[in-house]
């Protein structure tokens, strides 16, 4: 049984889930088959920037850069608390595990979506891997939830010395220090989630420009409008459930962003041009819909 902040940690999180869910579906519609290669591209672009600004920090921390220390620090797969994990190798050169709940399988695969969902599941996990061991480690998915056949998800991870630079291996395997367990604090969460969100608006917004120019651009608003139309009654209800009015408060505690785009996280994970379309595309577009003034949009995200 989740009591009430569990479940703000999840709406957040599961709105990140229904965002990532209708760009991708836009793009597919509006920049045809060619679309999947811009969408795992963009996860492949999100999971290495993520993985190597945690490289960078460890590496300045003298934290030994090995796969038992990166997943102290980085989500396995995402970092929602309703994900049941059986973990069946944890060292510093094999991470193996299995995925047993997931909440974004469930939201992906209720919408007839899951082949979508899989292509962050196939990409961003190894690439933030990948990224984090410059390139030496090896990543292999091979059973997904969001495939029909599949209970389950099987992730295997491998980092090996034998594979490294003798400097790198010092740096991975040698004397250092270990990394202290992940912060899994509400806040710390919402920080997380709310970078995840961002990163994905701001990869996907590049990848469909540079693939398809101005079509992938439309593809990417016209998918941020859907999604507003989805959010915005789902924002209702769940208001409702909790016996609140659906104001920027209520949106403070259970939506990923904050709807004037203020967040400090934008400059560290965003870009200009995603920030300006998701604001004017999804962002006012819920203030429209929720019908909240000027004043109400301006809070701070926390």
């Amino acid at each position: 049984m989740y009591n009430y902040t569990d479940i703000k940690v999840q709406n957040k999180h599961d709105y990140w889930s229904l965002l990532y869910l209708h760009l991708a579906q836009a793009a597919m519609e509006g920049c045809g088959r060619g679309a999947e290669g811009a969408i795992r591209a963009a996860m492949q672009r999100m999971g290495a920037a993520h993985g190597e600004a945690l490289l960078k920090r460890h590496r300045k921390e003298g934290v030994l850069t090995n796969l038992q220390n990166f997943y102290r620090s980085f989500p396995r797969c995402v970092d929602d608390p309703r994900m049941r994990l059986l973990i069946l190798s944890d060292t510093q050169q094999v991470q193996l595990w299995e995925v047993h709940t997931c909440a974004n399988a469930d939201l992906w695969n209720k919408a007839g979506e899951g082949s979508l969902g899989a292509f962050f599941c196939e990409e961003y996990p190894a690439y933030a891997m990948l990224a984090y061991t410059e390139g030496k480690g090896q990543a292999n998915l091979s059973k997904r939830i969001t495939c029909e056949r599949d209970n389950h998800c099987r992730f295997s991870m491998y980092c090996r010395p034998a594979n490294m630079p003798k400097e790198q291996a010092a740096l991975s395997f040698g004397e250092g220090s270990a990394a202290l367990p992940m912060d899994e604090s509400d806040g710390s969460r919402n920080e997380r989630t709310a970078m995840l969100t961002i990163s994905t608006l701001r990869y996907l917004f590049e990848a469909l420009g540079e693939r398809f120019g101005n079509e992938g651009i439309c593809a990417f608003a016209n998918g941020l409008r859907a999604a507003s139309n989805d959010i915005a009654p789902l924002l209702r209800v769940q208001a409702s459930h909790t016996l609140r009015p659906c104001d920027a408060e209520f949106l403070k505690a259970n939506f990923p962003l904050s709807l004037s785009a203020d967040e400090t996280l934008w400059q560290m994970w965003g870009s200009e041009q995603a920030r300006e379309q998701t604001k004017i595309n999804l962002l006012d577009r819920l203030s429209g819909l929720l019908e909240l003034d000027e004043k109400e949009n301006r809070y701070v995200h926390v």
